[in-house]
């Protein structure tokens, strides 16, 4: 079950989608899923990805997730890794 709009990466090479509990990462250019950020204890309500990029010019792969168990999280989906939960 989707339960919000999807969202896609800085460079459009992935798309993040709230499915149930997790975020599921897919990679635009196969259509497979590469990953999945897993946390939350409730639905997740939204994924919003971070427009930013390193002083060299290189893209960032971060992203806030919120959900109903009412925690919102810091995410680095490139590894993917929990940065921060609010």
């Amino acid at each position: 079950m989707i339960s919000s709009q999807p969202a896609f990466s800085n460079d459009a090479k992935k798309l993040l989608v709230c499915t149930g509990n997790t975020v599921s990462i897919f990679s635009t250019s196969t259509g497979l899923q590469i990953a999945e950020l897993e946390g939350h204890r409730g639905l997740v309500t939204s994924v919003v990805v971070v427009p930013s990029t390193t002083p060299a010019g290189k893209l960032l792969c971060y992203c806030w997730t919120s959900s109903e168990d009412g925690t919102i999280k810091y995410w680095d989906f490139s590894v993917p890794e929990l940065m921060r939960s609010i």
